[in-house]
């Protein structure tokens, strides 16, 4: 894996529950940490195939080798994605990730 090719920062963050001031247990996030990535966004084909309104753009991230739970977020540029699919290889994971706010 070319280091060179992970030019785009993002964020990985954990879902955590905590308590809200009644003592209800609320769902969270915590932030895990940034990385380098290799962020890949699907072609404008796609998107006109996809024939959705409301279409929310997939991406391929690729990472250094780490843990990764398929509950975690990614923050890219402003945006939140799910994880929808983790691929690992030897030395990295591709993450499939679905944009779910801005």
């Amino acid at each position: 894996m070319r280091i060179g090719l992970m030019r785009d920062r993002i964020a990985l963050y954990r879902p955590v529950i905590t308590k809200d001031a009644a003592g209800q247990p609320v769902k969270d996030w915590e932030h895990v940490s940034d990385t380098w990535a290799n962020v890949l966004f699907t072609s404008g084909k796609e998107t006109i195939r996809s024939e959705r309104e409301n279409y929310q753009p997939e991406a391929s991230c690729r990472i250094r080798k780490r843990d990764v739970d398929m509950d975690m977020r990614v923050v890219f540029d402003g945006d939140i994605y799910d994880i929808v699919d983790k691929k690992p290889a030897r030395t990295h994971i591709d993450l499939i990730i679905r944009r779910i706010a801005t």
